[in-house]
């Protein structure tokens, strides 16, 4: 059952374009010994929060390591370099080649270094010696100074500074990753008041959010490209389509005045149920504006013939989207729900249904706006062509 839990979930995280946690805070300097305490306190006011279920630090340590710490006014004044340091160090640790035998027509190189003891023995590296540039051996410990500190299991670095990640899990049913953004951030920034060198950012789910609805709303503008281009086809005029388009700013004004009254946050699955709206809107302009053509066949009055064709597909408009208003409700706003569904069914039904009250009205209005400014058109353009023929024929 555990895999199937995980297999399930992988599926939804790509599904959803969130593969980050819920909240993750990037931590950067170039102090390990400073992020481990700002990371600390950061994670110390993450965990009291309301909404957050865990926290993590990502930092862990590894095995114990010797850091060399060169003096370099010292190793001038009696004559080495730092080339010289780590090549000494270097052949104590790794060996190096000091001659070769050839036994049975293989060569063997002849190697002298320390043994694996004496390896992790910082006592063993303070014996090393050097010759500096007049001759003379200097004990590496005159310009060395070798420290224990534990090393880290994984070093992450961004511009070439060190990286700490403070992360949490959230309970969806309290909070949102964007609201508990919102939230830390003013914190965040209050704690590293005290620690200049450090910089933050927030990555995890709320930037995979940010990448994601980058690239839909790159989608929604091709799919309104093509959308716009089918309808010039279908209807062989630049005008009607715009006509027909002009319903779906009502739809999005509807989910916005939605999740505001509801509280919600618009997020990445609110903007899918919007992209899912825009074409069912735009279906309900398409079959009023060709009716309302139909009707302009039988009748040389524009505002008879939009009554007409108004009367005719009110029914049909209605019914189809109180049935899809009904199925989605109840997904919206059932207790205990899927908290990512209910993002997406409410955008799609409470944007249906505002976007068909005002369609019915806007539409209309648009289709007599629009026949109107083409006569006027038309006749500005039959007058000045009359002048013209008038100033000809004078001639």
């Amino acid at each position: 059952s555990s895999r199937a839990k995980v297999s399930i979930q992988s599926v939804l995280i790509s599904v959803w374009g969130c593969r980050g946690k819920p909240v993750d805070i990037e931590l950067r300097s170039d102090s390990i010994e400073e992020l481990k305490i700002v990371s600390q306190k950061v994670e110390n006011v993450l965990k009291v929060k309301e909404g957050v279920t865990s926290t993590e630090i990502d930092f862990e340590e590894g095995k114990k390591q010797i850091v060399v710490s060169v003096n370099d006014q010292e190793a001038r004044r009696l004559g080495v370099n730092t080339r010289q340091i780590a090549f000494e160090i270097r052949t104590a640790l790794a060996g190096d080649a000091l001659s070769e035998i050839r036994e049975n027509d293989e060569d063997i190189e002849i190697k002298i270094l320390l043994d694996e003891k004496a390896k992790g023995r910082v006592e063993s590296l303070k014996a090393i010696h050097l010759m500096n540039n007049l001759g003379n051996r200097i004990s590496i410990s005159r310009v060395v100074n070798f420290e224990e500190q534990p090393g880290a299991f994984v070093i992450r670095r961004y511009d070439r500074k060190r990286i700490f990640s403070v992360s949490a899990t959230l309970d969806n049913n309290v909070t949102s990753p964007k609201k508990m953004t919102e939230i830390m951030k003013p914190e965040v920034e209050k704690v590293l008041k005290d620690h200049e060198s450090v910089t933050y950012t927030f990555g995890g789910e709320n930037k995979d959010t940010k990448e994601s609805m980058q690239r839909l709303i790159k989608s929604f503008v091709m799919a309104m490209l093509c959308i716009f281009m089918i309808l010039v086809i279908m209807f062989g005029s630049l005008a009607q389509p715009l006509v027909v388009m002009s319903a779906i700013p009502l739809g999005m004004i509807g989910v916005i005045f939605t999740f505001k009254l509801f509280g919600a946050s618009l997020g990445f699955m609110a903007m899918l149920g919007v992209v899912g709206l825009v074409g069912v809107v735009v279906n309900d302009s398409i079959v009023l504006v060709t009716f309302i053509n139909q009707q302009r066949n039988n009748t040389a009055d524009v505002f008879e013939a939009i009554v007409a064709g108004c009367r005719s597909r009110f029914r049909p408009v209605i019914l189809t989207t109180f049935t899809t208003v009904a199925g989605l409700l109840p997904v919206a706003h059932t207790p205990g729900g899927d908290p990512f569904i209910k993002p997406m069914a409410m955008s799609f039904a409470w944007g249906l249904l505002f976007s068909t009250a005002v369609t019915l009205i806007f539409v209309p209005c648009s289709y007599f706006s629009y026949v109107k400014v083409l006569d006027w058109v038309t006749a500005f353009i039959a007058r000045k062509k009359r002048s013209a023929d008038d100033g000809l024929a004078v001639e």
